[in-house]
């Protein structure tokens, strides 16, 4: 091997690193829960262990399953959080945008605090 090529290996197990680092699952010993918002106020919060299929109001299926969640259904013309993949951590959010849902994963101490800002 090359210069080069330990240059990259190590450059690639970094990389690989620090997008584990940002993408982690949520810790094991945090409570991690599934928000649930619409139109800009909470609709419920259920725990991301235990497996639900929870309507909301008449537009909307949300599924936790498996410690992911993803949205079954909903009475929308686009279809992208339909679409969208099961979220299994923080850094991942779903949208429905017609509707006005938001399903996010909160777990932990910093994650209770109220948001520092509010951008509508």
């Amino acid at each position: 091997m090359k210069k080069r090529d330990y240059i990259f290996l190590i450059a690639m197990l970094l990389l690989g690193g620090i997008l584990w680092f940002i993408f982690r699952p949520a810790d094991a010993g945090e409570q991690s829960m599934v928000r649930i918002t619409v139109n800009g106020q909470v609709y419920g919060e259920y725990p991301l262990d235990e497996d639900l299929e929870i309507p909301i109001h008449d537009t909307n299926i949300c599924v936790i399953e498996n410690g992911t969640v993803y949205m079954k259904s909903a009475y929308c013309p686009d279809q992208i959080c339909v679409k969208t993949k099961p979220i299994h951590n923080r850094a991942a959010s779903i949208i429905c945008l017609p509707n006005k849902v938001s399903v996010e994963i909160v777990g932990g101490s910093a994650d209770t605090e109220e948001p520092d800002a509010i951008v509508r």
